[in-house]
């Protein structure tokens, strides 16, 4: 024996124990469990109520925290991604001799647009969009 037939192996369960196990599950929002994790729940729920309602407990605020950890995650990443391309504009500004103000990309743009192509260079129609205000 290898100890795999105890998860193969299904019994009914007491109601008691089939609804603290459905309380474990409950907690774990939607996760999908295979035949071992859903043994250990089932072993698990085999415990007193108050012992399961604080595990359950404790799966929902891992849940929450990973979610919210999450979301903190990417808005840092697109935070970051955000501050690099406003230090990129602000340089690009500084070559350029300009002074990069508060909203560096308007700056640029607003030179690069008087500016005009750049000698020995094909010139480039830009169309202005005046409602849009941008470039087409």
């Amino acid at each position: 024996m290898n100890g795999s037939e105890d998860f193969e192996r299904v019994e009914p369960l007491p109601q008691w124990q089939a609804e603290r196990l459905a309380t474990l599950i409950d907690a774990l929002g939607g996760i999908s469990l295979g035949a071992r994790e859903r043994a250990s729940l089932t072993w698990l729920a085999g415990f007193e109520l108050a012992t399961v309602e604080n595990v359950a407990e404790v799966m929902r605020r891992a849940r929450a925290w990973s979610s919210a950890s999450s979301a903190t995650r990417a808005t840092s990443a697109f935070a970051r991604e955000a501050d690099r391309y406003r230090h990129q504009l602000i340089d690009l500004c500084r070559c350029e001799g300009i002074d990069p103000g508060e909203d560096p990309h308007a700056t640029l743009r607003a030179h690069l647009l008087a500016r005009g192509p750049a000698s020995g260079e094909a010139a480039i129609s830009v169309q202005v969009d005046a409602e849009k205000g941008g470039a087409r």
